[in-house]
């Protein structure tokens, strides 16, 4: 039904929003409606942003069984938009609990499937937890690499969000390089084009 589609997808938006927990209570409702009515598809992404947000909240285990039932369902259905997006969270929720080397890798094996679909936006949100996570680990070539990769694909998307969410990245990256100065100026750019 289209209650159920609006719900799904207004959930996932809140979420990204930060406005958590409006986009709980979306998510919920749209859950049950969609497991009432059947429809998989709208189940799938409906469970993928629910998962999202309780991974933001912290409820780790929760987060994971939710979204590993969305990505089954998207995978059952063969839906590429929902795998990435299933898969893209799952990396999200990787990094929230510390586990960068798991998320490296499922990010880069993500990679591959959201590449083949086209979905940009999911391998930038990709490249942004392998970019994270190679950070986390210490491994500042690779981050270096990967990151220059999504600065790039964000500079085509001319996408506001993924730019400043690469250019932060990049601030980063150069503080873990002891790059202090050029770090501060980096972090001070991301600042003014947010407010601007």
């Amino acid at each position: 039904s289209a209650q159920a589609f609006i719900g799904a997808n207004l959930a996932g938006t809140y979420s990204d929003m930060g406005e958590v927990d409006a986009g709980l209570l979306l998510a919920e409702e749209s859950t049950a409606l969609n497991r009432k009515t059947g429809n998989l598809h709208f189940l799938a992404l409906s469970l993928i942003a629910l998962g999202r947000i309780h991974a933001v909240f912290g409820d780790w285990d929760k987060s994971e069984n939710l979204l590993g039932e969305g990505l089954a369902l998207a995978r059952k259905m063969n839906n590429a938009v929902a795998i990435d997006w299933a898969s893209s969270n799952i990396g999200f929720l990787l990094i929230q609990r510390g586990e960068y080397a798991k998320a490296r890798d499922f990010a880069r094996k993500a990679i591959a499937s959201s590449e083949k679909a086209g979905a940009r936006v999911w391998q930038m949100g990709l490249l942004t937890q392998i970019v994270r996570a190679s950070i986390a680990l210490g491994d500042l070539d690779e981050a270096e690499v990967q990151l220059d990769k999504l600065h790039q694909m964000a500079q085509q998307s001319r996408e506001p969000g993924m730019i400043g969410q690469a250019t932060r990245l990049k601030a980063t990256l150069l503080q873990a390089q002891k790059k202090y100065d050029e770090s501060i100026a980096t972090f001070e750019m991301a600042l003014q084009a947010a407010e601007g």
